[in-house]
């Protein structure tokens, strides 16, 4: 009797532990490189909010502060690369740092110090393989983080309540133009230890940076609707600047008013893969193909001939083998010179020949890759809606000729065989055609949108 208490007892409290922890993101960190960046990330912004002038202002901030600093030494030490045997030894300067309670400038410097080496050793993505696509963003954030964040993204879902930290507002002007999308993928994939910020590593990559940016643009959302792009000053910026810079960064970088960089801020951070023309996402596909041309020459260089193969492979089959068709209905003999320099990257890569030998190959095909550009450019430019229209209707216009001269000759063998019963079948038959078409046409462009 007495062993069933106690056993029910333990039940019980196991219950309760867990009801009471259900909100919060109790699962270790993982151990890689990623982690130790975000980890860093979050020593360097928040340890000011826990120490100043060597003194504790925010307890529960500090403590957290001297775990993540452990968890960094902790997963460097366990990485099997002897490439980060300096960084363990910088992880442990870092920890002292913050034990000793140091000025928050000085932690900040040391951790995104160590964070820039940890980068170059691991090579980590820092920047999606195109724009985000906002649509698909959106319905993922509706999905999984509403009940926390709210419908709007200001923390105030229903699970908000009784979550210490509280959940982040995204709204917050002050603390998002401090972050950039980086930042942001790295904490919807591995989470934040010990607060109500779970990990989502069943997310796809994809699906992560759609995210990411998402959150930047909702500040923006309503500004951007009143911007007359045209009048706003057309900066050329990368996806890899759009993706690892921050919005204070920009603005530094920019030299604008005050007022015009937050519209050109609006502009660039709704910017979305899935409200652009096709002509957008092949440029965005293109660019693909430049990054992982770089990427080769510089694994080439480090001596990784395997990843260096792969990039260049990747180039080709990601960027440039989606719009075959596109660019050949354009120029086949363009397309045919733009194969050739990607063939000859992979060629020089495979035979092990010298990097002076692969620079030129690259830089080549990085060439085809912006005449490429060029090309789709002009084709956008030079259509419009009234041409669109006029191939749109001519087909149309074709058909339903073809239609008309079949319908009058069922009807010609109705009136010759006197089968008049058979008349209304035929005036029947496309009636109903035609409202079918005009159903089609209604639901046809949400058709596409779900067809993938």
């Amino acid at each position: 009797m007495k062993l069933s208490r106690l056993f029910g007892r333990a039940i019980l409290l196991t219950l309760l532990g867990l009801s009471s922890t259900a909100l919060r993101a109790q699962s270790p960190i993982e151990s890689s490189p990623r982690a130790i960046v975000h980890l860093l990330d979050y020593l360097a912004a928040d340890y000011g909010g826990a120490v100043r002038d060597g003194k504790v202002i925010e307890q529960f901030e500090y403590n957290e502060q001297i775990e993540f600093a452990d968890l960094v030494l902790k997963i460097a030490g366990g990485l099997d690369s002897t490439d980060y045997h300096p960084v363990v030894e910088r992880a442990k300067n870092l920890q002292r740092l913050i034990h000793s309670k140091a000025d928050a400038e000085k932690v900040s410097e040391m951790a995104l110090s160590i964070k820039s080496d940890v980068l170059k050793i691991s090579k980590l993505n820092m920047s999606p393989e195109s724009w985000p696509n906002f649509e698909n963003a959106k319905s993922i954030f509706q999905a999984q983080c509403i009940s926390c964040h709210g419908s709007e993204g200001r923390g105030d879902g229903p699970a908000a309540k009784g979550l210490e930290p509280a959940p982040r507002n995204f709204h917050d002007g002050e603390y998002m133009q401090a972050l950039n999308a980086f930042h942001n993928f790295n904490v919807i994939r591995l989470g934040i230890p010990g607060t109500g910020m779970a990990a989502y590593p069943h997310l796809k990559d994809r699906d992560i940076w759609d995210l990411s940016f998402y959150i930047l643009s909702l500040r923006y959302a309503d500004r951007a609707k009143s911007i007359d792009p045209e009048k706003i000053a057309a900066f050329q910026i990368s996806l890899d600047d759009a993706a690892q810079k921050t919005d204070e960064e920009l603005k530094t970088e920019w030299q604008l008013s005050d007022k015009d960089s937050e519209d050109q801020l609006a502009i660039l951070r709704t910017k979305s893969a899935g409200s652009d023309d096709d002509s957008g996402a092949f440029l965005a596909s293109l660019d693909t193909a430049d990054r992982h041309l770089t990427d080769a020459l510089e694994f080439y260089r480090a001596g990784n001939t395997k990843e260096a193969m792969s990039k260049a492979a990747m180039a080709y089959l990601d960027g440039v083998e989606p719009l075959e068709p596109t660019l050949l209905s354009m120029d086949s003999k363009f397309v045919m010179k733009l194969e050739t320099s990607m063939a000859r990257v992979r060629s020089v890569i495979g035979k092990k020949r010298g990097v002076e030998e692969l620079e030129p190959a690259i830089q080549e095909a990085q060439s085809y890759l912006n005449q490429a550009k060029t090309l789709l450019q002009q084709a956008k430019d030079s259509s419009s809606p009234w041409i669109t229209f006029s191939l749109a209707f001519g087909i149309v216009l074709r058909e339903g000729f073809e239609a008309v001269l079949i319908l009058l000759a069922i009807l010609g063998v109705i009136r010759a065989t006197k089968a008049r019963r058979a008349k209304p079948f035929v005036h029947a038959g496309w009636v109903v055609a035609v409202l079918l078409g005009l159903i089609a046409w209604v639901f046809s462009g949400w058709v596409m949108k779900v067809s993938g």
